[in-house]
């Protein structure tokens, strides 16, 4: 859980005050992040190029993965049959990295991101499912749903506005 007001991931979650403000964080779930004060304070948010940097780790981590299961016979020696069980398995697996405990995937948790809901909690499946969607769509928008990450204020590309998370910075 993170605060409301600060932005800060508790330790605790039962905690009933912030351990960084001291503001009280209990019930208040339900505050809409979009109406917070620190809504537009740039230092929350995960900009363009540190959402880069988790990205490349992930396709280190992903293409290991990935190289190890199609050595090994995991996913056939067909090359299509690879390339679809690939995008599958990457888009299932993103999924699941954002909708945990971690917030993200491996590239996001080293770097100590999350992606969020409007109250700043760990997103639902399926909402991490239609994110991951609309991310490869950005494909056919020539990558324009990326660059909207470093215009726009919340540093929100077209994907996370359709899908309604952000990436924050953790312990902001």
């Amino acid at each position: 859980m993170f605060c409301p007001n600060c932005g800060k991931e508790q330790n605790n979650n039962d905690a009933r005050f912030c351990d960084n403000c001291g503001n009280p964080i209990g019930n208040k779930t339900s505050r809409d992040y979009s109406q917070t004060n620190n809504n537009t304070d740039a230092s929350i948010h995960a900009g363009f190029f540190l959402r880069l940097i988790a990205f490349i780790i992930d396709v280190v981590v992903f293409t290991i993965i990935f190289g190890v299961l199609s050595v090994g016979g995991g996913v056939g020696n067909n090359v299509h049959t690879m390339q679809g069980a690939s995008f599958l398995i990457g888009l299932l697996l993103n999924s699941a990295f954002e909708s945990s405990q971690m917030m993200g995937t491996p590239g996001k948790y080293f770097l100590k991101i999350a992606v969020v809901d409007v109250n700043r909690q760990i997103i639902s499946f399926s909402k991490a499912l239609i994110r991951n969607i609309c991310e490869y769509l950005n494909v056919f928008t020539f990558f324009i749903g990326y660059l909207m990450i470093g215009f726009t204020q919340n540093k929100q590309g077209l994907h996370d506005m359709i899908a309604g998370t952000y990436v924050i910075r953790k312990g902001r």
